[in-house]
């Protein structure tokens, strides 16, 4: 496992970080799930919110809006028809991606 700061310098991962980070990929890929057309998740990148990167070439960004109440989700992909979908599966009501990651989210701290 590899480990980036925010100058994009390689740093040591211990082995908790690495278990922790392991878990967030695990949990993300029960959103982000192969039944909804998603590969493997090769990276995660923390700047401006939570930006996935798909072993496909496939990229979701999940942020919160800086000024609503509210979480967005930007697509990119190999075509304009995945990224539509991407974006499609993130807002679809009501059990959509945004709204199932929502719903897991410790918003009191």
């Amino acid at each position: 496992m590899i480990a980036l700061d925010e100058e994009w310098r390689t740093m040591p991962v211990s082995e908790s970080l690495s278990r922790e980070m392991s878990a967030i990929r695990e949990a993300l890929m029960e959103f982000f799930t192969p039944e909804l057309g998603f590969s493997t998740i090769d990276r995660i990148n923390y700047t401006d919110a939570v930006r996935i990167y798909f072993h496909n070439g496939d990229v979701a960004h999940v942020r919160p809006s800086g000024n609503a109440d509210e979480f967005r989700i930007y697509a990119v992909a190999d075509t304009q028809a995945r990224a539509d979908t991407i974006v499609r599966l993130g807002v679809a009501e009501p059990s959509g991606i945004l709204r199932r990651l929502a719903a897991v989210i410790d918003t009191t701290s």
